[in-house]
């Protein structure tokens, strides 16, 4: 999705500009680049935690 909003912020045109020459949308494709980048270690932690399965119970307890 980040892509695709890269490649037509560079294609389209508004008021006779780039949509990619417009501070503000630099600003919002900077951002999601941002928050992408922040999520990956999550993601990744997510799906290596998704292969191991959870214990039945808390340890201690019975």
């Amino acid at each position: 999705m980040f892509e695709l909003a890269v490649v037509c912020a560079k294609k389209r045109q508004a008021f006779g500009r780039l949509l990619a020459s417009r501070r503000a949308i630099q600003n919002n494709v900077a951002q999601m680049a941002t928050e992408i980048q922040v999520a990956r270690p999550y993601d990744a932690a997510w799906k290596s935690s998704a292969t191991r399965p959870w214990p039945s119970s808390s340890p201690g307890r019975s």
